[in-house]
């Protein structure tokens, strides 16, 4: 294993052991003015496509920006994994009832309604279990955002966490993709 996969390794756990100590806290108003102040920005003001994740385990629940992404008549996208690659579906009114559990223990929707356009107005939510103030992030470690993003300059990379998970940089190296903007409490 080389250097950077070790650190990496070891940052997870380490970040992994932080989450346990505030695993029973209940996080609903530290979320609300995370997303509200995503909402406040300009790529999200002027976004007409926002691609999301659905909360899990530490991360920061979207499922409000969602419904307001929604209402706001954006059009919204969570990820699925096909035959080992990431794609956003594009999600409907009554999305919370078309979900399945995927292999990834991720909720992911049934449909496979693929959203290939990625114009100028797309602001994605990119999901972590850790942010670097200098915009890096540490993922679960498969890679799937790293390589989706690779060839997509231009969708605007925001990363929201709780201040607990933000750090001053991250272990990363050059396949490791930067944010555009991070926003924590």
């Amino acid at each position: 294993m080389n250097d950077i996969k070790l650190l990496k390794k070891e940052f997870r756990k380490k970040v992994s052991s932080i989450i346990k100590e505030y695993e029973n806290v209940d996080f609903s108003t530290e979320d609300t003015i995370i997303l509200d102040k995503v909402i406040a920005t300009e790529q999200y003001k002027k976004c007409k496509t926002i691609l999301i994740y659905y909360p899990m385990n530490n991360e920061v629940n979207t499922l409000y920006l969602i419904d307001k992404a929604m209402k706001d008549d954006k059009i919204v996208a969570l990820p699925k994994i096909i035959n080992n690659k990431m794609y956003f579906i594009k999600i409907e009114k009554d999305w919370i009832n078309n979900l399945i559990l995927s292999s990834y223990q991720i909720l992911e929707p049934i449909s496979n309604k693929i959203l290939d356009n990625f114009n100028n107005d797309c602001l994605m939510i990119v999901p972590n279990l850790a942010l670097g103030a200098d915009k890096s992030r540490l993922g679960h470690g498969k890679g799937f955002y790293d390589i989706f993003l690779k060839d997509k300059k231009n969708i605007f990379k925001m990363g929201i966490c709780r201040s607990y998970v933000l750090f001053k940089s991250l272990p990363t190296n050059e396949d490791d993709q930067k944010l555009d903007m991070i926003i924590s409490n």
